[in-house]
C-alpha cells in the first residue's frame, strides 16, 4: 500500500522481509525500488541481485529487467550471452520487453545469428502483446523498420512463424513494476 501512496521507504520495509524469504514478487519489487531509486539510493548491483533471485524463480519481468542490465552492463558486467538468455526466457513467457530485447539481438546479430525473420517475429509479438505503451510502440517501430528491408517472402514466413508461437505459462509478477 505504501508504494501506491508514494511511501517508497515504507514499501521497501514491507517488501524486504518477504524478498529475503524467497518471494519472487517481493524480490522483483525490491529490485525495482533499487533500480529506480525509490525510497533507497539508486544501486544497480542491488537491483540486479534481487532481479536475479526473482528471475531464477521464473518471474518474466525480472528476467526482462535482468536481460537489460546484462545488455547494458548496469550493476553486472556486460554479458550479451546472459542478456540473450534472460530475454529469451522472458520472451517465451510473453513479456513484451523480453520479446523486444530478443528481436534486437536477432536484428543486429548479437550473440545469435542475424535473422530478420526472427527479429520481425519477436517485434511483431511484442507489438501486439500489450504491455506498456512504450514497449508496444518501440516494438512496432522496430517491426516496421525491419519489414522495410525484408522481402515479401520473409515477411510471410515471419507471419507464419508468429501464428505458431505459443508463449509458455506466464508467471505473474508484482503489479507495481511496469
Amino acid at each position: 500500500m505504501g508504494y501506491l501512496q508514494g511511501d517508497y521507504a515504507g514499501a521497501m520495509r514491507a517488501f524486504l522481509p518477504d524478498a529475503q524469504k524467497g518471494d519472487a514478487a517481493a524480490q522483483l519489487a525490491v529490485g525495482w525500488l533499487y533500480d529506480n531509486a525509490l525510497g533507497v539510493p539508486h544501486n544497480d548491483a542491488e537491483a540486479a541481485k534481487w532481479y536475479l533471485l526473482a528471475a531464477q524463480q521464473g518471474d518474466a519481468r525480472a528476467q526482462q529487467y535482468l536481460g537489460t542490465m546484462y545488455a547494458e552492463g548496469d550493476g553486472v558486467p556486460q554479458d550479451l550471452a546472459a542478456a540473450e538468455h534472460w530475454f529469451r526466457l522472458a520472451a517465451l513467457q510473453g513479456s513484451p520487453g523480453g520479446q523486444y530485447g530478443l528481436g534486437v539481438m536477432y536484428r543486429d546479430g548479437v550473440v545469435v545469428k542475424k535473422d530478420l525473420v526472427e527479429a520481425y517475429k519477436w517485434f511483431s509479438q511484442a507489438s501486439k502483446a500489450g504491455g506498456s505503451s512504450l514497449d508496444s510502440a518501440r516494438a512496432l517501430a522496430a517491426k516496421t523498420a525491419v519489414a522495410g528491408i525484408m522481402s515479401h517472402e520473409q515477411i510471410a514466413r515471419g507471419d507464419a512463424e508468429l501464428s505458431s508461437l505459443q508463449p509458455v505459462h506466464t508467471v505473474n509478477s508484482a503489479s507495481l513494476c511496469p
